[in-house]
Order: C-alpha cells, then structure tokens, then sequence
C-alpha cells in the first residue's frame, strides 16, 4: 500500500508545480501583452501628431525625412528616456518580429519588452545602439538572420533601417562590444537559444544603417568621434548623454544575464 501512496503524492506534487509555473508563465504573458498594447498604442497617437505612419512592418521606414535624422544625431544632450517607459518598435521581418522597446534591461522590462541597453545612444543619435532581449520570448529566433537582413527600428519621430553586417558569439563580460564603432546597431541575448538553466554565452546581431532613398549622404550616420579622456566631467557626458556611472551597470547587467 505504501508504493501506490507515494507515487500518489508524487502526482499531487508534481501537478501542483505544473499549475504554478502555468500561472507565473500566464500572468508573464499577460503583463507582457498588456505592455506591449499601451505602448504601440502611445507610439502610434505620438507619430500621429508628427506625420508618420505606425512604423509597422508593412510601411516604407526608409523614407525617413534627413532632416530629422540629422537634428537626431545633434540630440545627445536630451533627456533621456525614464526606466522602463517605452523607446519605439522594432521590426525584424525575417523573422515576423515586431516588439516595443523599454529603456533599460532589468528583469521586468525584459519580461515585456526589448530592452534598450542604459549608457548606449538611442536610435539617431551617434555611436552604437544596443538591444537586449531573452532569447526564449522575443529574440527566440535572432540566430535564423543572415548577412543582409532587414532591420527596422521606429520611435516617436522618426524611422531608422538598418541591414545585418555580422553575427558572433562571445563571453558574458564582452561588454565592450556594445560600443563597438564598426556597428551602429547591436542586438543582444543569451547562447545557446535552447539551452536550459544558465546560458554560457552571448548571441550578437550587428548592423549599420541603411540611407534613406535619394538623400543617402544626409542619413548615413557616421562613427562617433573618439573623446578625450581628460577625466573632466565635460568630457565624461558626451555623445549619447551617458553618465560614467551607467556603462558599468551594463557592464554588470551583461555579465549577469541569464
């Protein structure tokens, strides 16, 4: 009689588990969505009111007018976005992803949305752009894009493309990776994709961005100058509006992701 017993509240304990992490997966899900609703939603009323269209998959994004790239690129010094709050959309078609981006890559922005790495430019300014995301939600499928493929990052007012120049896989304290001048869009998860438990490694995307149609010299963003290291605060806080203190919260955050 003890046998069947036990085996008994094995079932039990074992439906009990399945139910709780069913219902921590749903109410992530639910957050997720409800996320990712309210700010397409934000997104699109703002774009509204400047003339641009959703910013969605099936739009022209290089159409882009070059003067509002170019007053982008000159916007380093303003505020930036507070943690969490949504930074714009981006659109993979290759492989039908089209997610909001939350500032920041905390545990809770993550669950909900691509995270905008703290410390990296925001798309239109100078110098490298970094995305995070996990690699079982939205960047489940990073590793099917090849040379090439298209990439579309759209925000309150304006458009950016961007085509695949590489992909790598490296160790988790290669934060300097993320200011690398050579690409001026870096997206960023956890290797191997279907690992379970802790992954090993990083997963990298690069891409440089693409000009819009017949204005090529106007949009093409150039590397960010080298700045001095005087050790003056002036220095300290260029392009990007960074502060010294935000790359090393990356630097902990990249080597911590799980």
């Amino acid at each position: 009689m003890r046998a069947p017993t036990a085996l008994r509240w094995i079932e039990y304990t074992l439906l009990v588990v399945g139910l709780l992490l069913l219902g921590r997966w749903t109410a992530t899900a639910t957050i997720a969505h409800r996320f990712q609703a309210e700010a397409a939603r934000e997104l699109t009323e703002e774009r509204a009111g400047t003339g641009l269209g959703s910013g969605l998959e099936g739009e022209d994004a290089t159409r882009a007018p070059a003067a509002a790239v170019a007053q982008g690129r000159r916007a380093g010094s303003a505020a930036r976005p507070e943690a969490g709050r949504s930074v714009g959309r981006i659109v993979i078609p290759r492989i039908g992803l089209s997610a909001m981006i939350g500032e920041g890559t905390d545990g809770g922005t993550l669950e909900r949305a691509v995270g905008h790495v703290r410390g990296t430019p925001l798309p239109g300014e100078c110098g490298n752009v970094s995305l995070a995301g996990h690699r079982d939600t939205f960047f489940k499928r990073l590793g099917r894009l090849g040379r090439g493929d298209l990439i579309r990052i759209s925000t309150a007012g304006d458009d950016f493309s961007y085509r695949l120049t590489a992909t790598r896989v490296v160790g988790p304290r290669r934060v300097d990776l993320l200011h690398d001048s050579h690409a001026e869009l870096t997206l960023v998860t956890c290797y191997p994709f279907h690992v379970i438990g802790p992954a090993p490694a990083r997963y990298l995307v690069q891409a440089c961005p693409i000009a819009p149609r017949g204005r090529p010299e106007a949009v093409a963003m150039s590397p960010a100058p080298r700045v001095p290291n005087s050790g003056s605060p002036r220095h300290a806080r260029h392009r990007s509006g960074r502060t010294p203190a935000e790359p090393v919260r990356a630097a902990t955050m990249f080597s911590s992701w799980r």
